[in-house]
């Protein structure tokens, strides 16, 4: 059974229905390869030095509290991005098929040998040359949505992940501002700037919702439907929503995350897990487009798309997914429990692998929590930075 819920246990229907997710992600027909994989032993080209530090600090201090002898060092350990040097190293080694298993088409669905067959990855590669126009054009609303969204957001700093490239994220997050309850993502002074482009693009984002449900659904129907009951449980507002309410949503019902965080201009990061997103929810949700750079258009081959390598790994795993052009990837992943993470694309180029992950922060379900509950009901000099506040704030 998963963690419960700080001042609350889950609910009969939360346990129910992960039952049922972790048993399959969709209930809905489908066609795949599947593997079983034993944990990898030997990846150190891959692994995170900074956090090998750190805990090799932590035995050390541990080992002196009971044992004594020679005091650890107190010196700052320091994160760093990877050398040209390891960046090769890292390459050679994901490349050597007797280590490393690379995918790129098909359907994948990866699973632990050491949990008893416990599902890692479901990885689905879509041709984009072979779907319908309507389906294109969704897509092509998507990239663009996003390419407009980073007028109005400032890009994540993720300290200590992040070593190149630059990600953003839309939706809901915990207070960031003083009185702030809960707010969304923003560059205030561009709002104050362009108001009505603003609200314009917020209207948008619900259209961007439903493309994103309608891409996911028919590969992991129950995990979405798992994360939708768990936002309803909680009146956690979906990416989209304008709004903060403890009503239970009637419309749109595609939604499935609280916020969206996107990569893009040669992003890479360091293997990592993603210990902040809320831990009764197993699986983020992935989705890999090539794109331009300049217009956030969709990209094809035969427009001149030549971006190189950028491969997304699990080190411990052993195996990754390769990006190939004129493919779309979705994965449903279980980013809290296997380290994962993104090599650096190499060369130059006008083009770029765009990212997104959709997943709920585990502050925000605890504040969310705590607003049912009417902690904040006598804060009145407190609010929630909604659109219509950052609108009405400058």
């Amino acid at each position: 059974m998963p963690p419960s819920l700080s001042g609350s246990s889950l609910s009969e229907l939360e346990e129910s229905s992960l039952s049922e997710l972790e048993s399959s992600l969709t209930d809905l027909e489908s066609t795949l390869s599947t593997l079983s994989l034993q944990s990898q032993t030997e990846n150190g080209p891959l692994i995170n030095k900074y956090q090998q530090k750190k805990d090799a600090r932590a035995v050390a201090n541990e080992r002196f509290k009971w044992c004594g002898g020679p005091k650890p060092s107190t010196k700052t350990i320091y994160k760093r991005n990877p050398t040209p040097k390891e960046i090769e190293d890292a390459y050679r080694y994901v490349h050597d098929p007797s280590k490393f298993k690379l995918y790129d088409h098909g359907h994948v669905r990866a699973f632990d040998a050491t949990q008893n067959d416990r599902l890692i990855a479901d990885i689905h590669f879509i041709d984009l040359n072979k779907i319908s126009e309507s389906t294109k054009d969704d897509i092509q609303f998507l990239c663009l949505f996003l390419h407009k969204a980073k007028q109005f957001v400032n890009p994540v700093m993720s300290t200590g992940r992040s070593c190149g490239g630059v990600m953003f994220a839309i939706g809901w997050r915990k207070s960031m501002a003083k009185l702030e309850i809960l707010g969304i993502y923003r560059n205030q002074k561009a709002i104050d700037k362009n108001p009505e482009a603003y609200a314009e693009h917020v209207k948008d984002s619900t259209r961007a919702g439903q493309i994103l449900w309608y891409l996911f659904h028919p590969i992991a129907n129950v995990a979405l439907q798992h994360n939708q009951d768990f936002m309803t449980e909680h009146c956690i507002p979906a990416f989209f929503q304008p709004a903060f309410s403890t009503k239970h949503p009637s419309s749109p019902d595609s939604f499935f995350s609280s916020n969206l965080t996107f990569t893009t201009n040669g992003f890479y990061n360091h293997p990592h897990v993603d210990d902040k997103d809320e831990p009764s929810l197993p699986f983020a949700f992935l989705l890999s487009i090539p794109t331009c750079k300049r217009t956030g258009n969709l990209a094809f081959k035969a427009d001149g798309y030549d971006v190189k390598d950028g491969h997304f790994i699990f080190p411990e795993c052993g195996f990754g997914i390769k990006f190939q052009p004129d493919m779309m990837c979705l994965a449903t992943f279980r980013q809290r429990e296997y380290i994962h993470g993104t090599l650096p694309p190499r060369g130059r180029s006008p083009f770029a692998r765009l990212g997104m992950s959709m997943q709920i922060a585990a502050k925000v379900t605890r504040v969310a929590d705590r607003v049912v509950h009417e902690d904040f009901e006598e804060k009145t000099d407190m609010h929630f930075g909604d659109v219509e506040f950052l609108l009405t704030k400058g």
